[in-house]
């Protein structure tokens, strides 16, 4: 029971640590990203969270994939960890603040 707490309080800590996230992209910038990525998480991941809190209001317009619900699409992906941008067509597993995945999709 004691772990349970504690790895819950620990989460608690990395997600709500995000909340004055300030993105240092453009609108148009953003935009090219979401266009051009698709973001893989899973219903329960903690680092699938901190993701989305990352990217703050704009999580709305990125196609965010939930293997949990979808798990056919991840597989034919062959994501295997969550979670994973694809980014013009690479993967990259891992959390990213918007302008570090800016720069992973080379533009």
């Amino acid at each position: 029971m004691r772990k349970i707490l504690i790895i819950g309080l620990i989460g608690l800590v990395l997600i709500s640590g995000c909340k004055d996230i300030q993105i240092d992209l453009s609108e148009e910038e953003i935009n090219q990203l979401a266009e051009d990525s698709t973001i893989y998480v899973s219903t329960g991941c903690i680092n699938c969270e901190k993701q989305k809190k990352l990217m703050g209001e704009y999580k709305e317009i990125f196609n965010i994939v939930d293997c949990r619900i979808t798990p056919v699409v991840c597989v034919e992906k062959g994501i295997t960890e969550v979670p994973t941008w694809e980014i013009n067509g690479k993967l990259f597993l891992g959390v990213y603040s918007l302008e570090e995945a800016k720069e992973l999709g080379g533009k």
